[in-house]
């Protein structure tokens, strides 16, 4: 397995690849499906398995970012979990404006087939890829029959009926539907950042919280509410629970994320963690004092420990 960076100077010294291009945001399920597809076609052919993604998603250098728009990984998580996926090679092309500009022919012609060698390539059910200004797309067929390319277009992944993508994930994380999103994405939705020093009022009534903020992560944010969450704190699991949103009985407007983990009785301060958003609990909402807060979250620890009793 290799993992290289499309620079200039690099040299990809592999003979033939069978090659499938796209952003992989999340690597759900049915970009999983796709790569089992891709290493069946490249055994097939006797030649190497390649996934192409890009280092930045194009919107967020095409300046197409919104609230409506999230990435559901990082980077590095993303390549992780390709990683997962087998014996395959990782090519990361830097994103950036003069790709954006490139042809889905050009593309083909100038770098998949002369710096990749690819001699098959595997389209998504709905991928395309290239310029939308200089769309020539429809060529891409007769282009690859010229540069001895055999094309494949793979079928969707269905659940519930529906085909899996991003956007869909997108739309569950965003209406708090964790267990859908967790199925598409065949893991739960994380999301992580540093802990950073808070207001204490946590700890004031007896539930001390790790505070992240996702200002700036560029990671989706999920529906305002308090969920049930698990996190990975030096190699150990927690359970907890997790209010992200905003603090209303405490006058704060400022999103963030407050984690308290069952049991745990340490400091994080400065520490990078993801938690994994399993179930969304409730809304958020004002309450009258902390000593009525305190009494709700304390019903909210108690529902979390009942669905991870269940689901065992």
């Amino acid at each position: 397995m290799a993992v290289f960076s499309l620079s200039d100077a690099y040299e990809y010294d592999v003979a033939a690849t069978a090659a499938t291009v796209g952003m992989f945001d999340g690597v759900h399920e049915g970009h999983r499906s796709l790569v089992r597809q891709l290493v069946g076609i490249a055994q097939s052919a006797d030649v190497r398995p390649l996934v192409v993604t890009f280092d930045r998603h194009p919107r967020q250098v095409l300046g197409k970012i919104d609230n409506s728009f999230g990435l559901l990984c990082d980077s590095a998580e993303r390549i992780r979990r390709l990683q997962q996926l087998g014996d395959i090679d990782i090519a990361v092309m830097p994103f950036s404006r003069e790709m954006a500009s490139l042809s889905a022919c050009r593309f083909l012609v100038q770098l998949l087939v002369p710096r990749l060698h690819v001699r098959h390539l595997l389209m998504g059910y709905d991928n395309q890829f290239g310029s939308r200004t200089d769309n020539d797309f429809e060529r891409l067929p007769l282009v690859a029959e010229q540069q001895g390319v055999v094309l494949h277009r793979d079928k969707p992944l269905l659940i519930d009926g529906k085909p899996v993508s991003s956007t869909r994930v997108r739309h569950a994380v965003c209406d708090g539907d964790m267990a859908l999103a967790e199925r598409l994405l065949g893991c739960p939705f994380a999301v992580g950042g540093i802990v950073e020093r808070g207001r204490h009022d946590g700890t004031r009534i007896g539930f001390p919280t790790a505070n992240i903020s996702l200002d700036g992560s560029g990671i989706i944010h999920p529906a305002f509410g308090v969920y049930a969450v698990e996190a990975m704190v030096e190699g150990v699991r927690w359970r907890g629970i997790a209010n992200f949103g905003q603090a209303p009985t405490y006058g704060v407007s400022r999103p963030l994320m407050e984690v308290h983990l069952f049991g745990f009785d340490g400091s994080l301060y400065g520490q990078r963690i993801s938690v994994a958003l399993r179930k969304r609990l409730r809304s958020i909402a004002l309450f009258s004092s902390p000593e009525v807060l305190r009494r709700q979250i304390e019903r909210d620890k108690q529902d979390a420990i009942a669905f991870f009793r269940d689901e065992q």
